[in-house]
């Protein structure tokens, strides 16, 4: 992120799931990881 020079905000991470872990295997499971950046 230093590279791109943008910085993390306050807001805490939060993760998106695209599936269910129940019926995908775990080597297919797609997950976001969201990081909220300062304006």
């Amino acid at each position: 992120m230093r590279r791109l020079r943008v910085w993390p905000d306050l807001a805490p991470p939060f993760e998106i799931y695209h599936d269910d872990p129940e019926h995908t295997a775990p080597e297919a499971l797609r997950t976001d990881l969201c990081i909220p950046l300062r304006p």
